[in-house]
């Protein structure tokens, strides 16, 4: 597990105050699972909410790389959106987080939400 996301671990119990939080980190093709290909790092269940995270890093504020997101995570998000699922990106530059809707950097990525 990397600096970000042992952090980021830290930083869903603190935001969302739940003790009987749920948050799972799902193995994924560096730990060697093929079988998670695309989906988020994080699942977190709090309060009646599901909620799924990707983590990534930025080298800086003003521009973020959308390709930093996989072809295979846009497919598999675009599956869990149009489910129902909430899903965000967590975004770390140096050691500030930014967390940002999916549908906002699909948005940013292909000019349109519709899959």
């Amino acid at each position: 597990m990397t600096y970000s996301e042992t952090k980021f671990r830290e930083y869903l119990k603190k935001q969302l105050d739940d003790p009987n939080i749920y948050i799972k980190k799902l193995p994924d093709k560096k730990q060697g699972n093929t079988s998670n290909i695309g989906m988020p790092d994080y699942l977190c269940i709090t309060k009646k909410r599901t909620l799924w995270f990707e983590v990534k890093l930025s080298h800086t504020k003003s521009t973020f790389n959308l390709n930093e997101v996989s072809e295979s995570q846009y497919i598999e998000f675009d599956k869990m959106h149009n489910a129902g699922a909430k899903i965000f990106i967590a975004i770390y530059v140096e050691k500030e987080l930014f967390i940002v809707p999916y549908v906002n950097v699909r948005f940013a990525k292909f000019g349109t939400n519709d899959k």
